[in-house]
């Protein structure tokens, strides 16, 4: 039960460890019952995610034997195959003979393992083009959207999703292509108005605070003031993150980021800082909304000179991982993000080991991405390449 609250509520219940500490949750249930079944399907997930191939293949075996004839197992037992024979052709015909059902298992077993071939990508195609029922759609759809944007195609992701502040499970998608210069100006900031005019937002994932970095980057003051009096009029006014009431703290922590980017644009690094430091605690109540503030603020630590505090926000895993929910069903962009910046900061700390596993992420996960992202991906293979060069002490 442990690790199925880290592998599915991981983004509401931070510090939860990460990808490793799920791991070590369902590895220690197996431990104590090797016959429990249940336990393995996110062994295989998480061990992937984690990039351990040897382990991940371990726990795929184990489940296909304890359970030969389950779903789960038909569905392992061809990720094993697509992986051994990596020809296309052979792969095609794999996918091509899996139902839609075994085709969905196959892409969560490897959905966040950054492989440079992309297999995720590959099965999220097949599974989308099985699908047929139009209940099934959306959810084909926006698995095949989010495999797509986290290996840096984001102009064919956007082609999937929507843009309407009910299609939560899309929303951050758009805001994060956005932000990275993927939408024009106008269809963005029309986009974002149209969200802050939702009337209520689930006090789970407030849809228009995803517009918060962009409309910082665009210094539009005046959509952030607007933001902060929405906020205070739906919660009753201002409120500090420390209420009681978790919808208050929530909306303490929306105003503050809020503020944040009010006070960048105003070039006052201080005092977004100051307003910033609820989002970078570690208990920071703040799902998967607050990424890319968190981002921005340990950019800004590091800007400042503040390096050790910067390094302390990027070695801690990135909100979504560990953390699968239906408002939040797979990595994105801004993760593969964060690892490049916890490889700058590490490296500048002389942290060898975790920095090369941070850049071997980013290089492998954007190994041939869109032109806009070239450029991330090609600082993350130069500090491999520096890093590689360079004896080990």
């Amino acid at each position: 039960m442990l690790g199925e609250a880290r592998y599915h509520l991981g983004v509401w219940l931070v510090p939860t460890g990460g990808w490793r500490a799920t791991l070590e949750a369902f590895e220690r249930s197996v431990s104590l019952d090797s016959l429990f079944a249940p336990a393995y399907i996110h062994l295989v997930e998480t061990s992937y995610a984690l990039s351990d191939t040897a382990r991940g293949r371990r726990f795929a075996t184990a489940l296909i034997r304890l359970n030969p004839g389950s779903a789960q197992a038909r569905a392992l037992r061809a990720v094993l195959r697509l992986l051994a024979f990596p020809d296309s052709a052979a792969q095609a015909r794999l996918l091509d003979s899996l139902p839609r059902e075994e085709l969905g298992i196959a892409y969560g077993a490897v959905a966040r393992w950054p492989d440079s071939a992309e297999l995720a990508v590959r099965i999220a195609r097949h599974r989308l083009r099985a699908t047929h029922s139009q209940e099934d759609l959306p959810e084909a759809r926006i698995h095949l959207a989010y495999a797509l944007a986290f290996r840096g195609h984001l102009r064919e992701a956007l082609t999937l999703v929507g843009d309407a502040p009910s299609d939560l499970m899309s929303n951050d998608a758009f805001a994060e292509a956005a932000l990275l210069g993927y939408v024009p100006a106008e269809r963005a900031r029309a986009t974002f108005d149209r969200w802050l005019r939702l009337g209520d937002w689930p006090p789970f994932l407030p849809v228009p605070a995803l517009a918060l970095p962009w409309w910082g980057a665009q210094r539009d003051t005046m959509s952030l003031r607007r933001f902060i009096h929405v906020v205070d009029t739906m919660t009753g006014g201002p409120r500090s993150p420390g209420a009681l009431s978790p919808r208050s703290a929530r909306a303490a922590l929306l105003v503050t980021a809020a503020r944040a980017q009010d006070a960048l644009v105003r070039g006052d690094t201080a005092a977004a800082l100051y307003a910033y430091a609820p989002l970078l605690g570690a208990a920071a109540p703040c799902a998967p909304w607050c990424q890319v503030d968190r981002l921005l603020a340990a950019r800004l630590l590091d800007a400042r000179g503040r390096l050790a505090e910067a390094a302390r926000v990027f070695n801690a895993p990135p909100l979504i991982e560990g953390g699968t929910t239906a408002l939040s069903p797979g990595p994105r962009p801004s993760d593969v993000l964060w690892y490049l910046e916890r490889g700058r900061v590490t490296e500048r700390l002389g942290d060898r080991a975790r920095a090369l596993e941070a850049y071997r992420f980013v290089a492998d996960a954007w190994h041939h991405p869109d032109p806009e992202l070239e450029f991330y991906a090609a600082d993350a293979r130069a500090g491999l390449a520096r890093l590689t060069a360079e004896p080990t002490r």
